[in-house]
């Protein structure tokens, strides 16, 4: 059955690409403005979408990131983080059965049949236990790890292919499609992201400002979540500065965001709309931890001082510590003109006035450097950096003029002292889980 998966999918892709042309979709270097770039987002979006499964997955993934397919491509695909069609309640009644051992009405005193969202690996119903406690019940979708274990075979298999083309032998494709592919599997165990939930529930458990629903492990296996539900969220898209109390609730959100990266180490990596919201009160709301950056010991510091070196105009610093923790340099790399180049990008964003600074121009400026010069920096500052990213389209939405640097600047200096002074455990790479 695998087998026969694998050879249908392949079938697909292959007359897609028949259709479209190996070279035109896959030609390198990638053209990344303009009307070609964004025709080959939508070409790939569609075929993520004909493929189905782990492949909405895959390109959930790749819309996120912008530092290896530019923005021109991920754009296109970023349409695909909408919701999918739910599951049929028999299946929800099935797999309860099988995760408990027990009929879904000896398990739950009410459960509504109609799920709040439904997303590529999993849907969210309503539901009451017991005691009487309202909770959100997240279950993974029926089959989908079966799924993903299949499409990664054609995933691998397509990596291979595209690395031996014209123009990428010097790209570590493999390297970036298994990469990928592991994001995608590791948020299939909910049991890890039910562990990065209870660690981000400890981090923010004096910050009343900050909400993260509160597990009920009983009700937690492999395969479902359930959660304290919230109600009264307001989505980012329809907050206005005057929906909420006071702007001191924005403010409060990017210290939110700057005791994740700067004081934890542990940074939310999926922070687009459908999981970041406020209530009516000003609180902050986060939801769904599969997916995570982890920076430890001498990364945390080396993000510090990238970012210090953003702020403060410091290009020569901030090339320095991208070098220092690259993952990948193409042969031939060249150190000088790549710290230039990124110390250029560097004064032009300095100089512009903070209701002109934009923190995704900047990370899009340093990732286009990166590429144009053949680096590739750590998975782990490229998640941390997205973040800012993402988190500043959303704060901006309320507060226009947001000023990400001047806050900034008075939040390093102290953290760039507690972190040189502290004994520096091993560092460990980011970890992006499910």
């Amino acid at each position: 059955m695998k087998a026969f998966r694998v050879v249908i999918r392949a079938c697909v892709v292959a007359w897609f690409v028949n259709a479209y042309g190996w070279r035109y979709l896959f030609a390198a270097p990638w053209s990344r403005t303009g009307t070609r770039a964004s025709l080959k987002g939508r070409m790939l979006a569609e075929l993520f979408e004909s493929l189905g499964g782990a492949y909405i997955k895959i390109g959930q993934v790749l819309s996120s990131r912008p530092d290896l397919l530019g923005a021109q491509i991920t754009e296109p695909l970023s349409r695909l983080q909408d919701s999918v069609r739910p599951f049929r309640f028999e299946l929800v009644t099935e797999l309860i059965h099988k995760e408990f051992n027990k009929p879904l009405d000896d398990v739950f005193q009410t459960f509504d049949r109609v799920p709040c969202s439904s997303a590529s690996v999993a849907q969210v119903h309503r539901a009451t236990l017991p005691s009487g406690a309202e909770v959100a019940v997240k279950l993974r979708r029926p089959g989908i790890v079966e799924a993903v274990e299949t499409d990664l075979i054609l995933w691998n298999s397509l990596a291979s292919v595209i690395g031996r083309l014209p123009g990428m032998r010097m790209t570590p494709v493999r390297q970036v499609f298994g990469e990928i592919g592991a994001l995608v599997q590791a948020q299939l165990d909910f049991r890890q992201e039910a562990a990065n939930q209870l660690t981000f529930l400890k981090n923010f458990s004096d910050n009343s400002e900050v909400r993260v629903p509160k597990l009920y492990l009983a009700w937690c296996t492999e395969a479902v979540i359930t959660m304290e539900y919230f109600d009264a969220l307001v989505k980012v898209s329809e907050l206005t500065p005057e929906s909420l109390p006071s702007k001191s609730a924005v403010l409060m959100s990017l210290r939110a965001l700057y005791k994740m990266v700067f004081v934890d180490g542990l940074t939310h990596a999926d922070m687009h709309p459908g999981n970041v919201f406020y209530r009516a009160d000003g609180k902050f709301v986060l939801l769904d931890f599969g997916m995570v950056a982890r920076l430890n010991g001498e990364e945390l510091v080396d993000f510090a001082f990238f970012f210090f070196g953003m702020v403060t105009n410091n290009g020569q610093e901030c090339a320095r510590v991208i070098d220092k923790t690259a993952s990948h340099r193409r042969p031939g790399f060249r150190y000088d003109e790549f710290e230039a180049a990124v110390s250029k990008v560097i004064a032009r964003h300095a100089a512009k006035r903070a209701s002109e600074f934009e923190v995704a121009k900047f990370a899009f400026d340093i990732f286009d450097v990166q590429r144009r010069c053949g680096i590739r920096g750590s998975t782990a500052f490229t998640a941390t950096i997205l973040s800012f990213v993402v988190f500043e389209g959303i704060l901006k939405q309320v507060d226009p003029h947001l000023d990400f640097q001047s806050e900034a600047r008075r939040f390093l200096p102290t953290i760039l002292g507690r972190l040189i002074a502290k004994p520096k455990p091993a560092a460990a790479a980011v970890a992006a889980t499910a």
